[in-house]
């Protein structure tokens, strides 16, 4: 299941929960599901899956706060009706101290809605493949006859935890167990035959239907000599020690910039490749540090498709030998700027589908009051099967209010070209929606005609280029120029005429050229909300925008340190504390007031440190370090 529903600490034998409704199972009105999940906020996702979210949830009953995972069904799941209803009867009348319990139901026009208890320390995946010390022996034997006892239960009382035809008996469970027993011998050399007398004795003792199991395998019925499908492969994990230097094994340097280096990866937890970047030196400048804080946590936040995800940040050492950052992310294959260079045959669907899935992720970033602020081809992520993904959240900032806020602008050269002009020479601005707008049409310019739109090399040669192509603005647009220089520099200009656009873009689709024509028109005023962008003519045939995925707003708790002046010291706790995210066990303990010792979470900091030097090195000198195989290219598949 989700990370709601995962083992926490050690039930009481008598419960089923630490909090007890007045009533076994009872109906939940819709208006308190928007009410526990602030109307779905994202920032309180706990977990997703091919059914949809779950959400952590807060209840008051009577006097008592009850926290609950409110797990809300998509509508476009393949889980209907029948699957709710079933798991509402099954669940409802269960209780046992080893198995999640349901609260609840909501069930109102197309919500199915399930509220189960909430267990804060996550799953048994969480435990196994997210911390960096080996569960303890004592808690491995634990749960193996946790879980066990629970599937007794189950199978005792005729229930159908999975499909008939995939159902062990209790002595496949058993089997699993022993056999778990043998591969911990190789781990651990002091475990004696003794040990696996005590063990056995421990099971049978704990599994009330042993006598019905020891018939069963006896006889042979249900297959005694198979492992358990899945819960054994489980059981496998959780005797296996885990560490994050032995998860990810670095291949090559595949991205350098002015902030760190980035290689590709093969996580062996998972079996997929990964990329993982380092940044270092994060607290030299509190600025520097705000900004990967802001990052982070935006990225944490957000869940679209066209918005790269991160799928771990390795554990830091504590306290002042913190000194870098090592981010995990999806692996792809290339950017926007290499696809484009490389590819001299971009069809016009290729065109439209760019665009469409730009604006998409814009959708979602937008509705959740996030302005990315640097959207350009470089910081847009393209995978062999031509899927993009919005990346770099560096600039980004949320607005509260939906109201232009201030913020400093940098004069970058690789992004000043995607910059709009009333931005331009303006280190201080406002920033809205328009601009990311502008920036998309910059990079839709580019993906029709293989180049630049508007590379200017200074902020004059920005505003020339401009006018050359959409003409002298009105002096009202003018006067909306922040710098005075370049405000005056557009005044004192000669007259020009707009350029037709099929005449610098003779081979485009006409709706295309139009809805390019509204992205970059001069006044902000002019230009598409992401909304309307994605309902143009242009994409008549692509899917219904009242499809496309929203977000809610983000908590501002969230960026409550953004009101403080923060130290140096201030930002490497609230970065450590964002860190732990990823490490739900440590953030429970965390929490909880204990101090994180490098003895019971080791960082694997400085290794990565040896390991990315040495990649470096041999990529400086053009030499390889056996990585394995990958697939890198700018192509795209026709």
């Amino acid at each position: 299941m989700s990370a709601a529903t995962g083992y926490g600490k050690e039930p009481e034998p008598s419960t089923s929960s630490s909090v007890q409704w007045s009533q076994q199972c009872r109906h939940f009105e819709f208006h308190e599901i928007l009410l526990a999940t602030e109307n779905f906020n994202e920032s309180l996702v706990i977990g997703r899956g091919g059914f949809g979210k779950v959400y952590r949830g807060t209840f008051f009953n009577g006097s008592t706060t009850v926290i609950a995972a409110i797990k809300r069904l998509d509508l476009g799941s393949n889980q209907g009706a029948p699957e709710f209803w079933a798991e509402v009867e099954m669940l409802s009348k269960l209780r046992h101290c080893h198995l999640v319990s349901l609260f609840g139901y909501c069930n109102h026009e197309k919500e199915m809605i399930l509220v189960y208890e909430y267990m804060p320390t996550g799953t048994l995946e969480d435990h196994l493949h997210k911390l960096g010390t080996p569960i303890p022996w004592l808690q491995r034997l634990k749960i193996c006859i946790g879980t066990a006892r629970g599937l007794d239960y189950l199978h005792t009382e005729r229930c159908l935890y999975s499909d008939p035809k995939q159902r062990s008996t209790m002595a496949e469970v058993v089997v699993a167990l022993m056999s778990v027993l043998t591969l911990q011998a190789k781990i651990d050399n002091s475990l004696q035959p003794a040990g696996r007398t005590v063990f056995g004795r421990m099971v049978i003792y704990s599994l009330p239907s042993i006598g019905q199991i020891t018939r069963n395998a006896s006889t042979g019925e249900g297959g005694s000599g198979k492992v358990l499908s899945g819960l054994g492969s489980a059981f496998v994990d959780s005797f296996n020690g885990y560490c994050e230097i032995n998860r990810y094994k670095l291949e090559e340097v595949i991205g350098k910039g002015s902030s760190g280096v980035v290689c590709s990866a093969y996580d062996t937890h998972l079996g997929e490749k990964v990329a993982i970047k380092k940044i270092t030196d994060i607290f030299e400048h509190v600025s520097v540090a705000t900004s990967i804080l802001r990052e982070i946590k935006l990225l944490r936040l957000l869940h679209h498709p066209n918005i790269v995800e991160v799928k771990d940040i390795l554990l830091p050492p504590p306290g002042r030998e913190f000194k870098d950052i090592y981010l995990v992310f999806e692996l792809e294959d290339s950017d926007l700027h290499k696809v484009i260079k490389a590819n001299d045959n971009l069809t016009p669907e290729h065109h439209q589908f760019f665009l469409y899935q730009i604006l998409r992720g814009l959708k979602y970033l937008h509705t959740a009051y996030v302005y990315h602020r640097d959207l350009k081809p470089k910081n847009i992520l393209v995978s062999a099967h031509r899927k993009l993904k919005i990346c770099d959240f560096g600039c980004a900032r949320v607005s509260y209010n939906n109201q232009p806020t201030a913020l400093f602008w940098t004069d970058y050269v690789g992004s000043r070209w995607y910059r709009a002009p009333e931005l331009c020479g303006s280190f201080y601005s406002k920033h809205t929606p328009a601009i990311d707008i502008w920036s998309v049409g910059c990079i839709f310019a580019e993906i029709l005609s293989r180049r630049p739109l508007f590379p200017g090399k200074n902020v004059l040669h920005q505003l020339d280029r401009i006018t050359d192509l959409l003409g002298t603005p009105s002096y009202e647009n003018i006067a909306k120029i922040k710098n005075e220089k370049a405000r005056k520099y557009l005044s004192n200009m000669r007259k020009k005429k707009p350029i037709p656009f099929p005449q610098n873009f003779p081979n485009a689709d006409p709706l295309a050229l139009r809805l390019l024509e509204r992205m970059i028109a001069f006044d902000p005023r002019d230009r598409p909300t992401v909304e309307e962008a994605l309902s143009d003519p242009y994409f008549k045939n692509m899917a219904s925008i009242d499809k496309e995925p929203s977000s809610q707003p983000i908590s501002k708790l969230e960026f409550e340190f953004e009101k403080r002046s923060n130290t140096t010291k201030d930002l490497r706790k609230l970065i450590y504390r964002e860190i732990l995210e990823y490490h739900p066990i440590m953030l429970k303990e965390f929490l909880h007031g204990a101090e994180p010792t490098g003895f019971m979470y080791p960082s694997v900091a400085d290794e990565f440190k040896k390991q990315f030097a040495l990649l470096d090195e041999h990529d400086a000198k053009g030499t390889k370090v056996a990585p394995l195989e990958r697939q890198q290219s700018s192509s795209l598949p026709r």
